[in-house]
């Protein structure tokens, strides 16, 4: 399914990955022997594709993928020394691409995937850096496709600014935001990412 095919009302819909789910993909990415130098990680990626999801043009999964092995150049592949390893991360990595385009598609709640930073006791600190990151990299693809919204209503793109560019990045060390700052802006992420698609897809504006 490309990212603006419409979905047949009783096309069922696709579990997002679970915790393990993401333990496993992040240990292939991250595996050693897997000719992998720039990997995305699994918040990136599902980052990625909400983007893509929602672009302006149409983007195919299979073109996605290179993007994911080597998110600096798009030129690396895996090259696992067990295929049904590399069949188990594609079955997922397609499955999460489903997931996140039929929950955009049916207006349902789609949150990112934020993971949470390691702490002693309590709930860690939300991390939304590379599920920014990610989004940015599907926009930089089509850069001048994405210009028009980027002008026309930049409210929607300041926590993907503040979290997903250098410029952001700067700011964030001069003023590091609180456990509060990043849940209030993990809200907001949420909404304008939905806005976002629903603009590209000519149901808001």
């Amino acid at each position: 399914m490309s990212a603006h095919d419409a979905l047949p009302e009783n096309t069922p819909a696709q579990p997002f990955w679970n915790a393990a789910e993401v333990e496993q993909l992040l240990d292939a990415l991250l595996d050693e022997d897997n000719g992998l130098d720039c990997p995305m990680s699994p918040s990136a990626i599902d980052g990625f594709f909400c983007a893509l999801h929602s672009a302006p043009r149409a983007v195919l999964p299979v073109d996605a993928l290179r993007w994911i092995w080597d998110a600096e150049h798009g030129r690396q592949e895996p090259g696992f020394a067990d295929p049904q390893r590399l069949d188990a991360l594609l079955t997922l990595l397609l499955r999460q691409w489903e997931a996140i385009g039929q929950a955009l598609q049916r207006g349902q709640d789609y949150e990112p995937l934020l993971l949470e930073e390691h702490a002693e006791a309590g709930p860690g600190r939300l991390i939304l850096d590379d599920w920014c990151e990610g989004y940015q990299m599907a926009m930089a693809l089509d850069a001048e496709a994405w210009a028009p919204l980027l002008v026309a209503q930049p409210p929607l793109f300041e926590v993907l600014n503040h979290f997903g560019t250098e410029s952001g990045w700067e700011a964030r060390q001069t003023h590091p935001p609180d456990a509060d700052a990043l849940q209030a802006a993990a809200q907001a992420l949420a909404e304008d990412l939905r806005r976002i698609h629903a603009h590209h897809r000519g149901t808001g504006r």
